[in-house]
C-alpha cells in the first residue's frame, strides 16, 4: 500500500511541476514566435520539404539518444529500444524544470528494476559524458573559427588551438579511463557501498565507449543539422559553412553555463543573436529558428514523454546496496 501511495505521490508531483512549467512557458513569448514562425511557413508551403525533414530528425536524434542508453545498460540489465525510448522521454520531461539535467537520471531509472538503479544512473553519466564530449570537440572547431575569421590576433588563435588540444585530450584520457575512477575513491568504510557500485565501470572498454561516442558525435550532428535547416526555412541569410561553426560555438557556450531548459533556453536565444549578428541583421529569424528547435527537440518530446513517466509500471523490489 505505502509503495503505491509512493508512486502516486512521486508521479503527481512530477506531473504538476511539469504541466506548471509548460504552462508558464505557453504564456512566455518565445513559444509564440515559435509557433508563429511556423505556422506562417507552413501556410505559404515554400519550405514544406526542409520542415518536413526537420521534424523528421526528431525520431533519428532521440532515436539515437534511445540507442546509446540501450548499449551502456546492456552489461546489467538488457532493456528494449521501444522501453529505452520511453525512458529517455521520461527523463527529458523531467529535465525541463530540474537543473542541469539531472531530470534524465530520474526519469530513465524508474525503467530498470530497482536493485540495478545505481548503475543506471553511473551508465547514463557515461552517455552524458559522450554527449558533452561531442559538445566540447565541435565547440572547439567553432571557436577557432570565430577566432581567426572574426579577430586580428593570430596569436590569440593559435594559442586557443593549443589550449583546446591540451583540453580536449585530457577530457579523452579521463573518458576512456573511466574504468579505473574506483581505483581514487578512499577505501574509507562508508565508501564502501559506492566502491561496490562502481564497479560498473569495468564493464566498459574502449570499443563500447567508442561507440558510445560515435552516436554521441552523430546525435549533435542531427540537432546542428536541425538548427541549419531552421535558419534556412525562416531565411535567417547565414551561410550553411558559417552556421554550423556558430552553432558549435552556440552549444558550447551553453554547455558550460548551468541551468535549467528555460534558463538554457534564455542563454541559447542571446548568444544566437549576438553571434550570428556577424552574419546577419535578421534577429527576427535567427529567433524564429532558436526557438522552433526549442519547441520541436525538447518541448513535444517531454510531453510525450510526460504520458511515458505516468504510464510506467514501476516494480518493487527488495535492494541491497551494501
Amino acid at each position: 500500500m505505502r509503495w503505491r501511495l509512493w508512486q502516486g505521490v512521486l508521479k503527481l508531483l512530477v506531473f504538476v511541476f511539469t504541466v506548471v512549467y509548460l504552462y508558464n512557458v505557453w504564456q512566455g513569448q518565445s513559444i509564440t514566435l515559435a509557433l508563429n514562425a511556423l505556422s506562417a511557413e507552413l501556410q505559404n508551403g515554400q519550405n514544406l520539404f526542409l520542415l518536413s525533414i526537420t521534424f523528421f530528425l526528431i525520431f533519428i536524434n532521440w532515436g539515437i539518444e534511445a540507442w546509446k542508453w540501450c548499449m551502456l545498460v546492456k552489461p546489467f540489465y538488457p532493456v528494449s529500444l521501444a522501453s529505452s525510448f520511453k525512458a529517455v522521454l521520461a527523463g527529458t520531461s523531467i529535465s525541463l524544470w530540474v537543473p542541469n539535467r539531472a531530470g534524465e537520471y530520474l526519469g530513465r531509472i524508474f525503467f530498470i528494476k530497482p536493485s540495478q538503479r545505481v548503475h543506471g544512473i553511473l551508465a547514463t553519466l557515461i552517455g552524458s559524458m559522450a554527449q558533452l564530449l561531442a559538445t566540447i570537440i565541435a565547440g572547439a572547431a567553432g571557436l577557432v573559427y570565430y577566432v581567426y575569421h572574426h579577430t586580428a590576433n593570430p596569436f590569440l588563435g593559435r594559442a586557443l588551438i593549443v589550449i583546446i588540444i591540451a583540453s580536449i585530450g585530457i577530457l579523452l584520457f579521463l573518458y576512456f579511463n573511466i574504468n579505473k575512477v574506483r581505483g581514487l575513491i578512499p577505501r574509507w568504510q562508508f565508501l564502501r557501498p559506492l566502491r561496490k557500485q562502481l564497479m560498473i565501470y569495468r564493464k566498459f572498454h574502449a570499443n563500447e565507449l567508442s561507440l558510445v561516442l560515435f552516436w554521441s558525435l552523430l546525435r549533435y550532428a542531427v540537432f546542428c543539422g536541425q538548427f541549419v535547416l531552421l535558419l534556412t526555412v525562416f531565411h535567417a541569410g547565414v551561410p550553411v559553412v558559417s552556421a554550423y561553426f556558430t552553432i558549435f560555438l552556440i552549444y558550447l557556450v551553453q554547455s558550460v553555463l548551468p541551468g535549467n531548459s528555460l534558463t538554457e533556453l534564455g542563454t541559447r536565444g542571446a548568444s544566437s543573436i549576438w553571434f550570428f549578428s556577424i552574419y546577419t541583421s535578421n534577429f527576427a529569424a535567427v529567433s524564429a529558428a532558436t526557438y522552433s528547435l526549442w519547441l520541436i527537440n525538447v518541448i513535444i518530446p517531454a510531453i510525450v514523454g510526460l504520458g511515458f513517466f505516468m504510464g510506467a509500471k514501476w516494480r518493487r523490489e527488495k535492494v541491497d546496496y551494501l
